[in-house]
Formats: C-alpha cells, sequence, structure tokens
C-alpha cells in the first residue's frame, strides 16, 4: 500500500490525500458493521424464554420461523426455544414452567389452562396457535361413518379426559343417545384398533392419527367436531398475570414477533419445512409436510388473523367442562385470557 500511494503522489498529490480519507471513512465503517454484528448477535437484545408444549415437529414452526426469519430480534427480543416432551423427570409441562419461573411464555390448551386456574395458578392465555380443534372421530372410508347420525350402532374408542367431554357434548348436540353407540376407552395412542377393526371409529386429531391412517396406506374419513360448532383450543400461547402486569410491553412484542413467525409459515411451507429439518433432523421431510398442510387450516381459517380467540368459542369449552364436570366449580372465565394484546397488534 506504500509504493502505491508514494506513485500516486509522484502523479497526482491530492489522490494521496484522498486516499487517507477513504481508508479513514473505510474504517469507520467496518467500527459500524461491528456495531450492528454485536447487536444482531443479540448484545442488546432482551432475553426471553419461550416454552414450547412437545418436542420439535411441525406444531412448533411458528417458532422456528420468527427465530430464523428475524422476527425476535426486530422485537428487541433474545429467545430461548426450550424442547418440550420427557426428559428424566417426566413430561416437561409448559404450566408448570412458567408458573415456576422456567420460562417467560409456553404453549398449552384451554382445559389444561382452565384446570390450572382453578388450581390458583394465575396464568393467562394471549392468543391462539391453531383456532379451530383437530380433534375429530376417524374412521376408515368403508365404515360410511361420514356424520354423527351414523354414529349409533357402532363403537368408539375416545380416550378418559377432555376428549370424552367434546364426544359427550357432539352427541348431545345432534340429540343423539350416548346409549346408542357403544364406547370403548382409547388405551393406546395407536391407530390399530381403528385398523384391526376392534373399533369403526377413534377420538383423535386429524394432523395426528389422521395422517397416519393414510400413511398406512387407507383413506380415513373425519367427523371434525368444530364443523359442528364445537370447538377447543388446543395450543394457546399464554404468560403469567405477573408478567402482563409488569412487563406489557414485552409480552406484546414477543406476541407481535410470534404472529409474525405463524403468518411466514402460512406465506411460505416450504421454508417452514426447512427449518423443522434444522431443528429436528431425524424427522422426515414428507411426513411433516402432510402434517403442517393439515394444520395450516386449522391456524389460520378463512376470514381469520393469526392468532385470533373468540369470547364465544371460550364460553363454550368452559360450560362443557362444567357440565361433564372437568371443572368441579364456575372459573373467573374473564380473567383466563386477555386479547388486548391482539387487539393492539392488529389496531382494532
Amino acid at each position: 500500500m506504500k509504493n502505491f500511494a508514494q506513485i500516486q503522489l509522484n502523479k497526482q498529490p491530492f489522490v494521496f490525500v484522498g486516499g487517507i480519507l477513504l481508508i479513514i471513512m473505510l474504517s469507520l465503517i467496518g467500527c459500524g458493521s461491528n456495531a450492528t454484528s454485536e447487536a444482531e448477535n443479540g448484545a442488546d437484545l432482551e432475553p426471553v424464554t419461550f416454552q414450547m408444549g412437545w418436542v420439535h415437529e411441525y406444531s412448533a414452526v411458528g417458532g422456528y420461523a420468527a427465530e430464523e426469519n428475524g422476527r425476535f430480534a426486530e422485537q428487541n427480543l433474545d429467545v430461548t426455544i426450550n424442547e418440550g416432551g420427557f426428559d428424566e423427570q417426566g413430561y416437561i409441562d409448559p404450566l408448570v414452567q412458567v408458573i415456576n419461573g422456567e420460562a417467560d411464555f409456553g404453549v398449552t390448551s384451554a382445559v389444561a389452562l382452565l384446570q390450572s386456574r382453578a388450581e390458583g395458578n394465575p396464568v393467562v392465555a394471549i392468543a391462539a396457535e391453531i383456532q379451530r380443534s383437530p380433534f375429530a372421530l376417524i374412521s376408515l372410508s368403508d365404515s360410511n361413518i361420514l356424520r354423527p347420525s351414523d354414529l349409533p350402532g357402532k363403537t368408539v374408542a375416545v380416550t378418559e379426559d377432555s376428549s370424552l367431554a367434546l364426544y359427550n357434548t357432539l352427541l348431545s348436540s345432534q340429540g343423539i343417545n350416548a346409549d346408542d353407540v357403544e364406547l370403548v376407552p382409547r388405551t393406546t395412542f395407536g391407530i390399530e384398533p381403528l385398523l384391526e377393526g376392534e373399533v369403526d371409529a377413534l377420538g383423535g386429531w386429524i394432523v395426528n392419527e389422521g395422517i397416519l391412517v393414510k400413511e398406512a396406506g387407507l383413506e380415513p374419513t373425519f367427523i371434525l367436531l368444530s364443523d359442528y360448532g364445537i370447538n377447543n383450543y388446543t395450543s394457546l400461547v399464554f404468560t403469567t398475570e405477573e408478567m402482563i402486569n409488569n412487563n406489557p410491553d414485552v409480552v406484546e412484542r414477543f406476541l407481535r414477533a410470534y404472529l409474525q413467525g405463524l403468518q411466514d409459515v402460512a406465506d411460505d411451507p416450504n421454508q417452514a419445512i426447512e427449518y423443522i429439518l434444522a431443528y429436528n433432523d431425524s424427522l422426515v421431510a414428507e411426513e411433516q409436510d402432510r402434517r403442517l398442510q393439515a394444520w395450516l387450516p386449522l391456524m389460520k381459517p378463512a376470514g381469520s388473523t393469526v392468532g385470533s380467540m373468540q369470547a364465544e368459542t371460550w364460553q363454550q369449552i368452559h360450560d362443557y367442562l362444567l357440565e361433564e364436570a372437568v371443572l368441579s366449580e364456575a372459573a373467573d372465565l374473564e380473567a383466563a385470557y386477555d386479547m388486548s394484546f391482539l387487539e393492539n397488534i392488529y389496531n382494532k
């Protein structure tokens, strides 16, 4: 560089001065780039922890997209995404993690959240990750079970939890006597009882058991309970009353970024599959894609905005939990969810 400057100085003296200025400017630009890089690496970002509801797979893709597309960073948040599922202590319950302060936000169902509140825990839902319940009565096409009126005389397997409350609500709403349908407890997470003809239908999720039937080479039919006005929020983003009261700005920024991540998934499912595999390379792309394609219509039904919750749906969930004695007494329903952050984000 010294020889080059001397040559230029001999030919055009002012170029040397210009060269010095250029070097100074490049140095300053370099310093600016380093500062930006440090910010992007989380130096000035606020730490937040998010507890997934299950293991790394399609159902957590909103968080992946928010992280990988820089949505969290745009909101000045450094988000740690903790995997769910099981560890050496057993099931990793997002409600417990958030209540104990191990996480700031998590994912749970409306039923679990209302039960937790009944136990005195001040947890609050702030958005619905999926707005329609994936719960359905799944049968094989040759069973000709197409609607609830086809159920009398059939054998149905349903787990003895909130799914049973949904099932009973469906029968009651359709004027079907429960004694006319043979109900057996569902004791396995698999679909073998259906494939082996032990039952005519089983209660399960179209995004899980419904896909498994297709992957077994058979054609399933579904009675999707939300088609009959019986809905349930199975995947809610939640936090605590303390977080909402003390850090409402963090709550809104987190939710804004998370919703943008969900929208990114809807806009580009192929990119979403890449993110899923990046978090868990043991998964099969085609299998995740089938589940994601079944999940997307539940996440954003026609005419809705991502994350929306409805007061009517919350009331319905609360009422059937009371009727089926899942809840022993009425809950303070308005305290169980907060739609103000969604309203601020969507400027309603």
